[in-house]
């Protein structure tokens, strides 16, 4: 069956349109869009316009003449626009060049309607200039479009400028493509100057890690110090073609700081500023992971109650800050002094060989042995158990515990002076306690 009008092609798949279809098909287009074409010819100063937007050019290209006179052409041009429009026409005359220009026109209602036109010169043999040949398309909508992203970008910029972050594109070789956001001036240079540096001399070898992730498509975070202040930092991977990856900054120093004291309270004496009870156990359980050899004082002040009971807290406390004082004094930086009871201590020194750990446990009584003479306190000494072993080889709470009794074995033997716990698993006995008097 056949459809009216329309019979089926040849085997050799149909003749081509014959030249009067396609004027038909092309003035077809051009009264279905918004294009224009146009003459302007020189010998008449007259345009001859065809298409389905002819009402944009004037009442008498839409009367149905489609031909408008310069003067009347002219009229319906933007005011601002008229000199350019007919500098950029005789410029394209004597060059020779295609004219190609963007203009407004006014329509009948005062409507304001953005214009494409692009056309060739034609000349005669002599070469002088006869008409002007060309296409019209209305782009009042692509305008807008462009005006309305150029408005979201600078909205966008703006946002970024003032947000406190900082924010970098890096394309597959690391290479800065986008610098924005206020905290950029924590890298110390201008937006600019950073664009086309790449990411690792920006935020050193963090910065290679997230590249390197990123270009993996994996997501890296970490926090880093920038310019004096603290940022976390996150990197993404991005789905552009042209960038591997976004890296985004926010400035936490002051979060930063809080966490840090937060942290510092969890892990210390309020009173002393000593290592609490956790920072003891995190200590521990770190020397057992690697299996380091330590030397563990546990001591206790003598006689404090006595000295709380008739000086007062406020001196007791006073004295207690002053112990601590002296603790660190008598042993290494890297040492631990944690305070781990009202007058109890407990110091743990890493690498430590048991003539070693006896020295220091000579001088921890030497210290506290002295008149504290800011408190007007003669010297109340304090008892010391002290236990050498290899940290992974028993726990922590055995540690302590044998530290304790031969701490509570140098109070049997008349206080002011230390005892070490017998090695392994030996019975416990004063007589196995070696330390010379205190």
């Amino acid at each position: 069956m056949t459809t009216p009008g329309v019979h089926p092609g040849t085997g050799d798949g149909g003749q081509p349109p014959s030249d009067s279809d396609a004027s038909v098909l092309f003035a077809f287009a051009l009264e279905s869009g918004r294009a224009v074409t146009w003459v302007l010819d020189l010998t008449t100063n007259r345009f001859h316009f065809t298409g389905g937007a002819l009402q944009l050019f004037g009442p008498n290209a839409s009367a149905g003449s489609g031909h408008v006179g310069t003067d009347d052409f002219f009229s319906i041009v933007h005011r601002d626009d008229r000199e350019r429009l007919n500098a950029t026409a005789v410029d394209s005359f004597a060059t020779g060049e295609d004219f190609v220009c963007e203009y407004r026109t006014i329509g009948p209602d005062g409507s304001v309607h953005w214009q494409a036109a692009r056309g060739r010169p034609v000349h005669d043999e002599a070469g002088r200039p006869l008409r002007l040949v060309g296409v019209t398309n209305e782009i009042t909508e692509l305008r807008a479009a462009e005006a309305a992203l150029r408005e979201t970008q600078e909205r966008m910029r703006a946002v970024l400028a003032a947000a406190p972050i900082l924010l970098l594109a890096f394309d597959h070789d690391g290479v800065v493509t986008l610098a924005e956001g206020r905290e950029l001036a924590a890298l110390g240079d201008p937006t600019t100057a950073l664009v086309g540096r790449s990411v690792a001399e920006l935020l050193g070898p963090p910065g290679a890690e997230a590249v390197q992730a990123a270009s993996a498509g994996r997501p890296w975070a970490g926090r880093l110090p920038l310019g004096g202040r603290v940022y976390d930092v996150s990197c993404l991977p991005s789905s552009d073609t042209d960038d591997a990856g976004l890296v985004v900054a926010t400035d936490v120093t002051d979060r930063a700081a809080t966490e840090e004291q937060l942290e510092h309270q969890a892990l210390h004496d309020a009173l002393t500023g000593l290592a609490n009870r956790e920072r003891l156990q995190r200590f521990l359980d770190r020397c057992a992971e690697r299996n380091e050899e330590i030397a563990l004082f546990y001591l206790d002040l003598d006689e404090f109650k006595l000295i709380n009971d008739s000086h007062g807290h406020t001196v007791g406390d006073s004295l207690l800050r002053a112990v601590a004082h002296r603790l660190r004094a008598a042993v290494r930086a890297e040492d631990l002094v944690a305070r781990v009871g009202g007058d109890e201590f407990v110091v743990v020194c890493t690498g430590m060989t048991q003539a070693q750990a006896q020295a220091t446990a000579d001088r921890i009584v030497t210290e506290l042995g002295r008149r504290f003479e800011r408190e007007n306190l003669d010297p109340s000494g304090a008892s010391v158990g002290v236990v050498v072993a290899r940290a992974g080889s028993v726990s922590s709470a055995e540690l302590l515990r044998r530290a304790d009794e031969a701490m509570y074995a140098a109070k049997r033997a008349g206080r002011g002076r230390w005892r070490m716990a017998p090695a392994g698993e030996a019975p416990w006995r004063d007589a196995a306690l070696a330390s010379p008097e205190g």
